[in-house]
């Protein structure tokens, strides 16, 4: 019994950590290579990342998986020169900011534009 009731505990932190991200679009002012307004948005199980010059284009496509507060990203597509091995995250949002940790990422370019500065909610600000 103690194992169901902990798989379900696991499930429901798993669920709740993917629902607080998924409920809204995250924005910030990232290097790629220059400044530039961006946002994240989740779905079910990709997380892309867009300009808010070219918001029905994606820079950047990666399929995530979530588990308490660590996020697993795979690159789907994209213009960065990361490959397609799975990069780590520890994703917190505290005062309604989302703050990324590298945990285990080769790809320095990504690194950087997710690390670089908390991610506000999205404000559409005339691009959607």
């Amino acid at each position: 019994m103690k194992k169901y009731f902990f798989l379900a505990a696991l499930g429901a932190t798993s669920f709740a950590a993917k629902a607080q991200l998924t409920t809204q679009r995250w924005e910030a002012t990232i290097s790629i290579p220059s400044p530039t307004e961006c946002f994240l948005q989740f779905d079910h199980d990709t997380m892309k990342l867009f300009s808010k010059d070219m918001p029905t284009e994606p820079v950047e496509s990666m399929r995530f998986t979530a588990a308490n507060d660590t996020l697993t990203l795979v690159k789907l597509d994209g213009q960065s020169p990361c490959d397609n091995a799975p990069a780590v995250y520890k994703a917190t949002v505290k005062d309604n900011m989302l703050q990324f940790a590298s945990i285990a990422d080769a790809c320095d370019v990504r690194v950087n534009a997710l690390i670089e500065t908390p991610w506000r909610p999205y404000t559409a600000g005339g691009s959607q």
